[in-house]
């Protein structure tokens, strides 16, 4: 894969999912991911059922927009918040 021809993203992470999606084993890469994202967001929701607290890490990337798996977990009822408007005091 020629990664110059991906185009102008910045994140190296983003041109290489670019990469990978548009070659011939791109039906792979995108099913692998969704099977992960679901994975995470499975043993996420049971983390979060079954203990008082849960501590995870994830890529940039899975943490902000609207495609994002923290955006998922609001969208499976979860209540996420900003943690730009929370009170830093408290």
């Amino acid at each position: 894969v020629d990664f110059r021809a991906i185009g102008t993203a910045e994140d190296p992470c983003a041109r290489m999912m670019a990469a990978l999606l548009s070659s011939s084993i791109g039906d792979l890469a995108e099913e692998l991911a969704l099977s992960s994202n679901e994975r995470w967001l499975e043993t996420a929701s049971a983390a979060l059922q079954n203990n008082h607290s849960t501590f995870t890490m994830l890529p940039l990337n899975e943490i902000t927009g609207d495609a994002s798996l923290v955006a998922e977990l609001a969208a499976r009822g979860y209540t996420v918040h900003d943690p730009a408007e929370l009170d830093p005091q408290k």
